[in-house]
């Protein structure tokens, strides 16, 4: 691979390339694989989608302690009117974990407010993202720009 290759590559990516990465990808260069390539580059790529979730979700993802992480909310709220005003939309089924606040918020709650569903919290975040495959025509165009090749 060459230094153009990688960097066009890793700018796709928008990390540094592994050294399992570039060994891997090196064969599929020498046949331009780009398909094999975005694969490789999208394993693990997720991006946040929409995701309206309500208590039915909380009790579904936590079977064991749903009503009691919703009490505990609830509970907190009193006292907390941040805790209070963020667990509204959750109330209505619009809290939604495809939202950056969303995520945020919730990463607040863990670390800050109820440590002791931190498990459970991961988990329902992981409902907010979706998989974000690199397009095989970004990563062939980023080839070509590399190789110095006329993209149509």
């Amino acid at each position: 691979m060459t230094p153009a290759q990688q960097s066009a590559l890793e700018g796709l990516a928008g990390r540094a390339l592994t050294p399992d990465e570039s060994v891997a990808i090196a064969s599929h260069l020498a046949i331009r694989n780009d398909v094999a390539i975005a694969a490789l580059l999208s394993a693990g790529r997720v991006q946040l989608e929409s995701h309206p979730i309500g208590h039915g979700t909380i009790l579904e993802m936590m079977p064991a302690h749903g009503g009691e992480f919703i009490d505990t909310l609830e509970s907190i709220g009193t006292q907390n009117r941040n805790v209070y005003w963020g667990i509204q939309p959750l109330n209505r089924g619009a809290f939604d974990l495809g939202l950056q606040a969303s995520q945020d918020k919730l990463n607040w709650l863990k670390t800050s407010i109820v440590p002791q569903f931190a498990d459970e919290i991961t988990a329902l975040q992981a409902l907010g993202y979706a998989p974000a495959p690199l397009s095989i025509d970004f990563v062939s165009r980023a080839l070509n720009a590399a190789e110095g090749r006329v993209s149509l």
